[in-house]
């Protein structure tokens, strides 16, 4: 769907530059002889760099926000924690659906290690501890001499 959405976003560019280009073409040659930098043309230039990175900022806010779930990607899936456990290797914990699994990621494959019928305890996700630290960070002096 992003691959979709990319796309578009480029075709609609590119119409968009041929249908301004053709109109430039149809212009008097007048205006060639009074040169590209005038104030109209540098203000006209400037407005349309606006346009084009505030959709920029608009669209990669609206991907982040919605990421994934938004593309159509199932809702019964979460990655509960990872671990490092080399400089690239990791162990994932994933939760696909009542069953929790174990999973080893390599830059060349994804290994199954183990299965958990049952839930682990305390594998919620959320992010606890950075929570934690920007509470630690931001006490009042006082609750920071006590503990």
């Amino acid at each position: 769907m992003r691959h979709l959405m990319t796309y578009g976003l480029a075709i609609a560019l590119a119409l968009f530059a041929v249908s301004a280009s053709a109109e430039s073409a149809a212009a008097p040659i007048d205006t060639a002889k009074e040169g590209i930098f005038t104030p109209a043309y540098l203000l006209q230039s400037f407005v349309g760099l606006i346009i084009v990175i505030g959709l920029i900022l608009i669209l990669a806010m609206l991907f982040r926000r919605f990421g994934d779930t938004g593309m159509g990607a199932p809702g019964n899936m979460k990655v509960l924690g990872g671990l490092s456990v080399g400089q690239r290797e990791r162990l994932v914990l994933v939760q696909v659906g009542t069953k929790q699994l174990l999973v080893g990621v390599s830059p060349g494959s994804v290994n199954q290690l183990m299965v958990f019928d049952e839930p682990l305890a305390n594998t919620a996700p959320t992010n606890a501890g950075a929570v934690s630290a920007w509470q630690q960070m931001f006490k009042p002096a006082a609750d920071n001499n006590a503990s």
